[in-house]
């Protein structure tokens, strides 16, 4: 094994472990098996664990039909001769090889399509194991052996987070172990204070984050509860497709974080400053006093100290010609504007209309080959989706 070779993990669902045995020896013959855990999930709470796990509640219900809800095998490996390609299932993502392949044939050998999980890259494996393990990959590797002894490590335990979170701190390394996000504001002496914020402000690259954090919420909250520590933490979370800002700059936001002292990620200093004065410029529509001095700093930091007014503040009129100069070179539209909500409007209904004329034409299809039993089943099916809600 190469210093290089990257950690990776397979799953062997319940309702695959009739083939335990060919897939082990398959894995030994190709990679070195560094351990094996047996992890038994508590039955009733299967379906959130899946939930949290891959981000998407219809597939969590897929999941469970095809792979059971009894105890599932863990095996973690490395790959001594490491390839890598693109994989257009999942976007750029560069997946390797070696792994893909053996999963695809051992879910041929079993015949059911999710029956076989593994990570394909190291992101996902960083994500599995300490959603899995409590524990990222750098943290693992400290106390994993260089092959496997044979012993089958057993652990009684939901996914980590699954009964709230001891502190912020826990749940922070969750985060970082598991997905893109940044927190905008208000992080100075976050840990000590986090509870007394009216909410804590993120963006975040995908929506499975809100299940990551194991929050809840309801339709008369817009912040999402977390249990931490049996007290009540609200996260504000935005997404791409919440349109805050301009999803140009989001992706840059996410881009130029900065992992600052105290572990978790804050914007670059010049994001700060100028999210900073899109919110209050935009959002609050006035300059409070709460950020009045942090904006006065970093105007005298960037050399911007023409935009200050008499009294050397940053009022209202000039945070606007300051941002919209800012935004403009930066190729940033401003989605409050009524321009950029009529475009995304736009984009929306002519989206709407071709998926509406899709699925007239696959309806028809499925009527002419299969009948309308298939078409009910798939729009039954459809609808749990979309409305990511199980069935009564």
């Amino acid at each position: 094994m190469t210093e290089r070779s990257s950690l990776y993990i397979f799953i062997i669902w319940d309702k695959s472990r009739k083939m335990t045995n060919e897939i082990i020896s398959d894995l030994k013959k190709k990679f070195i098996i560094r351990d094996v855990y047996e992890i038994t999930w508590n039955k009733y709470d299967f379906e959130k664990n899946l939930l949290r796990f891959y981000g998407s509640l219809y597939g969590a219900q897929k999941k469970i039909e095809l792979c059971g809800t009894g105890p599932f095998l863990l095996i973690l490996l490395s790959d001594p001769d490491e390839k890598f390609r693109k994989l257009e299932s999942k976007g750029i993502l560069l997946a390797n090889s070696n792994i893909y392949d053996s999963k695809m044939m051992y879910r041929e050998w079993i015949g059911k399509e999710f029956s076989i999980h593994s990570s394909v890259s190291k992101e996902e494996t960083n994500h599995d194991l300490t959603l899995l393990l409590g524990k990222n990959t750098k943290d693992v590797e400290k106390e994993l052996k260089l092959e496997w002894d044979g012993s089958i490590k057993k652990i009684e335990k939901n996914l980590h987070g699954h009964d709230g979170w001891y502190n912020l701190k826990e749940l922070v390394y969750v985060l970082n172990g598991t997905c893109k996000y940044v927190i905008l504001r208000n992080f100075d002496d976050l840990y000590a204070s986090a509870h007394k914020h009216h909410d804590i402000d993120v963006l975040a690259e995908g929506i499975k984050t809100k299940y990551i954090i194991n929050s809840v919420s309801n339709k008369l909250e817009k912040a999402l509860r977390v249990d931490i520590n049996q007290e009540q933490v609200y996260f504000d979370i935005k997404y791409p497709i919440d349109h805050y800002i301009d999803i140009k700059w989001f992706n840059d936001i996410i881009e130029r974080r900065v992992l600052n002292d105290d572990g978790f990620y804050i914007p670059s200093r010049e994001d700060y400053f100028y999210t900073l004065l899109f919110h209050l410029v935009f959002h609050k529509k006035q300059i409070s006093k709460k950020y009045e001095t942090i904006l006065e700093i970093l105007c005298k930091e960037y050399g911007l100290k023409e935009f200050l007014n008499d009294s050397n503040k940053l009022d209202m009129k000039n945070s606007k010609i300051l941002l919209s100069e800012y935004m403009k070179k930066m190729g940033y539209q401003n989605s409050n504007s009524f321009k950029y909500k009529m475009q995304r409007s736009s984009i929306q209904y002519n989206f709407l209309f071709s998926e509406v004329n899709r699925l007239i034409k696959k309806s028809f299809l499925i009527i002419q080959k299969q009948g309308f039993k298939i078409l009910f089943l798939e729009m039954k099916n459809k609808l749990k989706l979309i409305t990511n809600k199980p069935e009564s």
